[in-house]
């Protein structure tokens, strides 16, 4: 796939560019912002007494998850039409919100992991539910059915 395609897919017909356009300049300074992080110990500190609350115990002296979710939706802002690009940001965001509430109250351990039964079927479920409206425009009883 040549460097062309990539760039054709970046613009609209009508001319202005599409969100990977504004996008990029944030993943990239969100990259920057979490190396300064990671290298300076004082504004690593500034950071995480700013947003605390927000950034996990395991992302004080690691990169945070945001490193690697905006990456991959600038990912799928390139190479897919922006519905499609649309669809899997909101896959990730509202599945992995449905997954963190499963691991957070399941019972049922997945393997030797923390992650938990209830997690998996909670972003699957989450998933084929906006799947089912947002591709569909409604939800679709026999594609329901079918999944089942």
């Amino acid at each position: 796939v040549s460097s062309a395609w990539h760039l054709e897919r970046l613009e609209t017909k009508s001319g202005p560019p599409n969100a990977a356009h504004q996008f990029a300049p944030v993943t990239v300074g969100v990259w920057l912002l979490e190396l300064l992080r990671m290298v300076v110990p004082g504004v690593n500190r500034a950071l995480l007494h700013l947003n605390r609350g927000v950034v996990r115990e395991k992302e004080a002296n690691a990169a945070t998850g945001a490193s690697y979710f905006l990456p991959g939706a600038l990912a799928a802002m390139i190479a897919y039409p922006p519905h499609e690009a649309m669809l899997a940001v909101m896959f990730l965001t509202l599945g992995d919100a449905a997954a963190g509430l499963g691991t957070a109250v399941g019972r049922w351990r997945v393997a030797q992991t923390t992650r938990k039964l209830e997690g998996t079927l909670g972003f699957f479920l989450v998933c084929l539910v906006m799947g089912c409206v947002l591709i569909e425009g409604v939800v679709n009883g026999a594609t329901l059915v079918a999944l089942v």
